[in-house]
């Protein structure tokens, strides 16, 4: 995702709370730039629905998933312990907090006129709501004001990746192997889902490969308006998890830590190319 300078940012005024005059907004900033809003998930995604699309960011150190999509609608299960949208696309554990921080500087490369951020308890973007090039900034300093808070505090928040379960099957694939996988798709003309957790989401969409680059341990995959980048020399093995009726690859790292899963779409087409990929071509690729 673009990023946008820290430096610049909207004028400031002593308190937290924003006030409007004509077609100017004021924001009490911190010392970087950034506005700090409520931690309130589902308010600050519905408050985005005011914008026609956005593009969508979850990333932890060895991947990032990158999508622009319509406004999702957030809601919380019956049992108020995760929320998601409609299709399950985004997942989100309230037990794993964030300090949520805009931004509200126009981006020299994309033209953005800002974004959110969602950090960890150590000031890592785990999440980015970015606002497309073509909203006014004033339009998207509006949207900010309906989510900034007088206050911002982080408590309870429960840190690291998940762990590769255990019923899961090593198989012996290289790092390489990710990039026949996507190159495999392309070449059939089907879709795969990819699913990247960082502290408290999970993130997944369905990209369909049109462009892949692999090149100095990094794999970047193009599809439409999703976008994967995997940073293959953090892989330390490749699981295969057969516990339901969807197969899924699971990318252990570290520790053994689950760095990215990738699985077939309800598509029957891409079934069966998973399947065959990961049969005759199973630990066979020279790399």
């Amino acid at each position: 995702m673009n990023r946008l300078s820290p430096n610049t940012h909207l004028l400031e005024q002593p308190s937290y709370a924003p006030s409007t005059s004509s077609e100017e907004i004021l924001f009490k900033t911190n010392s970087d730039g950034c506005i700090a809003i409520q931690s309130d998930w589902v308010s600050v995604f519905e408050r985005m629905r005011r914008l026609g699309s956005y593009y969508l960011q979850t990333r932890h150190a060895y991947a990032r998933l990158v999508t622009k999509t319509d406004p999702l609608t957030i809601h919380w299960d019956v049992q108020g312990k995760v929320a998601s949208d409609p299709q399950k696309r985004l997942f989100l554990n309230p037990n794993k907090r964030h300090d949520i921080f805009a931004r509200i500087s126009r981006c020299d490369c994309c033209e953005s006129p800002g974004r959110i951020e969602f950090r960890n308890r150590y000031g890592m973007e785990v999440m980015q709501i970015c606002c497309p090039p073509d909203i006014k900034a004033i339009d998207w300093a509006k949207a900010i004001a309906e989510c900034t808070q007088d206050s911002h505090s982080i408590e309870g928040i429960s840190e690291g990746h998940p762990i590769i379960p255990g019923d899961a099957q090593p198989i012996p694939l290289r790092p390489c192997s990710l990039a026949y996988l996507f190159d495999g798709a392309h070449k059939n003309k089907t879709s795969l889902a990819v699913t990247v957790v960082t502290t408290g989401i999970v993130h997944r969409e369905t990209i369909k490969p049109n462009y892949i680059y692999d090149a100095e341990q990094l794999l970047t995959v193009y599809g439409g308006s999703t976008t994967l980048q995997f940073g293959n020399g953090a892989t330390r093995g490749f699981f295969l998890l057969k516990n339901s009726d969807t197969p899924r690859l699971l990318i252990g790292g570290p520790d053994n830590a689950q760095l990215l899963t990738i699985s077939p779409t309800q598509d029957p087409a891409s079934l069966e190319f998973f399947n065959s990929f990961l049969g005759p071509f199973l630990g066979k690729q020279n790399c």
